[in-house]
């Protein structure tokens, strides 16, 4: 629970990092959080990577195939993918 808290915690500070990026407010050198987030993303980064390397033996490697949806990328648009896990 507390791991799954910091994933998401660190993926809405990107998440706001992104619709900045996408109304022109910031640009790539401040990627992946906003100056005032940043310090807590390196934060729960480290945490989230210390969780990863404790539970080594538990991990696992998937592969996918990754259909774009809707037309390619634009200038400061994420794209929206599609994707199939293989076996």
């Amino acid at each position: 629970p507390d791991e799954f808290a910091d994933a998401k915690e660190q993926s809405e500070i990107f998440l706001r990092w992104r619709q900045a990026f996408d109304r022109g407010e910031v640009d790539l050198s401040s990627h992946p959080a906003l100056p005032q987030d940043a310090e807590r993303y390196a934060e729960l980064t480290n945490r989230i990577q210390s969780v990863i390397k404790s539970k080594a033996e538990k991990r696992f490697k998937a592969s996918g195939n990754f259909t774009l949806l809707g037309s390619p990328m634009q200038k400061r648009e994420m794209a929206t993918f599609q994707v199939q896990w293989n076996g």
